[in-house]
């Protein structure tokens, strides 16, 4: 799957995310018509699986139709991890660039003050001569 045309939304994105926390306690969430759309789409692009749940939650009875739920798909973690090393990878491009526009600036500084920089060494040279 080519990631870099996968766009999810806010709420896609937040989604793909809880169903890998979900996973760490190897748990899904339950589909409902809040999130059906949402887990619909990540099951388009199988980033997530939906399957039918055989037991109902503790303290409720199983009624058809049989409640389902949604899982990650190693491509749903596969896509985290992508989106994560290309922000990594914005934020080390953003310090290589302010780090550049500090030295451009010092050296502009610099440039703009050297003719006060050598009055400066001047009179410390001849300072220098002076007490020597």
């Amino acid at each position: 799957m080519e990631f870099e045309k996968n766009v999810l939304t806010k709420e896609e994105l937040s989604t793909l995310k809880a169903l890998k926390r979900a996973d760490t306690q190897k748990q899904g969430i339950l589909v409902n018509q809040k999130n059906k759309t949402v887990l619909d789409r990540l099951y388009h692009f199988e980033l997530a699986e939906i399957h039918s749940c055989s037991t109902a939650p503790p303290g409720e009875t199983l009624k058809f139709p049989f409640p389902r739920a949604a899982y990650i798909t190693d491509c749903g973690k596969d896509y985290l991890a992508y989106l994560e090393a290309q922000k990594r990878a914005k934020k080390s491009d953003r310090r290589h660039d302010i780090l550049l526009l500090f030295i451009s600036a010092s050296i502009a500084v610099f440039f703009d003050h050297f003719d006060d920089i050598l009055d400066i060494l001047r009179l410390f040279v001849n300072f220098i001569r002076e007490h020597h």
